[in-house]
């Protein structure tokens, strides 16, 4: 079994002022392998990612770009506190 990763944090006035959504695999669809999906959280039209070491990120943001290159969607990669 992978190592869980905790579900994201995020302060209920935060939550509530932007609208941020959490996906908690718990409770989450299972992905097309069964799996559970990872933790996450999001905002509308963007997608938050944290506390990855930066060759994974790196990787992570590649795939992402190639994903949303099919559709026709850029990715813009912000800097965030590292």
């Amino acid at each position: 079994m992978p190592d869980a990763a905790p579900v994201p944090f995020l302060p209920p006035a935060v939550v509530e002022r932007f609208g941020i959504r959490v996906l908690d695999p718990v409770s989450a669809v299972p992905l097309s392998t069964g799996q559970a999906p990872r933790p996450t959280a999001y905002l509308g039209d963007r997608l938050l990612v944290r506390g990855l070491p930066g060759g994974a990120r790196e990787d992570l943001v590649k795939r992402i770009d190639e994903l949303l290159s099919d559709l026709d969607i850029e990715l813009l990669v912000e800097a965030g506190d590292d």
